[in-house]
């Protein structure tokens, strides 16, 4: 079923785990901001401290005018998320980037033999995550966006100058 898209912005956060949340821009958006505050969750040992960083990422979002909004399908319409939900959406997406993360440093430590499979110890608190090649690439993309986004909004304030030399024109009625 389609969902009426009307009232999402580029920088809103959809919650649900189909393909339309996923390529969202907002939830792309997410995603990087995740990404680029991982290393410092990852280090982060207090339940506090990593609260913190994730409470950082959902402002962050709604400073730019992102709300976090989930499907309602008794009124069709997306409502928007409590602070509460929120938490645990951005919590989440941490959650799921550590464990994409250890999985392919798990899959990339296995090694074969013949015909079976020999796998190393993968232990998490000893998996290396060194994301500088993806945090890099993310905030590139970011950058990509926010750029766009800012070139979109001066584009929309500024006149047309064909328009505006038209208007300062004075109009001679004789």
């Amino acid at each position: 079923p389609s969902r009426e898209m009307n009232n999402v912005t580029m920088y809103d956060v959809l919650c649900g785990r189909d393909k339309q949340a996923f390529n969202n821009v907002g939830n792309r958006r997410m995603r990087v901001l995740v990404a680029l505050s991982l290393p410092r969750y990852l280090e982060e040992t207090s339940r506090r401290g990593k609260s913190q960083i994730i409470k950082e990422v959902a402002e962050s979002i709604q400073e730019c005018g992102g709300r976090f909004l989930k499907w309602d399908a008794k009124s069709q319409t997306y409502q928007e998320l409590n602070e509460k939900k929120v938490h645990e959406k951005c919590s989440h997406a941490f959650r799921d980037m550590v464990s994409a993360r250890m999985a392919t440093s798990c899959n990339s430590r296995n090694k074969v033999s013949g015909n079976k499979k020999v796998s190393n110890h993968c232990p998490r608190s000893l998996v290396p995550f060194d994301c500088k090649a993806i945090l890099q690439s993310n905030q590139a993309r970011f950058n990509i966006i926010e750029e766009q986004h800012q070139q979109d909004e001066s584009e929309s304030s500024e006149e047309d100058p064909t328009f505006a030399h038209q208007q300062e024109e004075p109009i001679d009625n004789t």
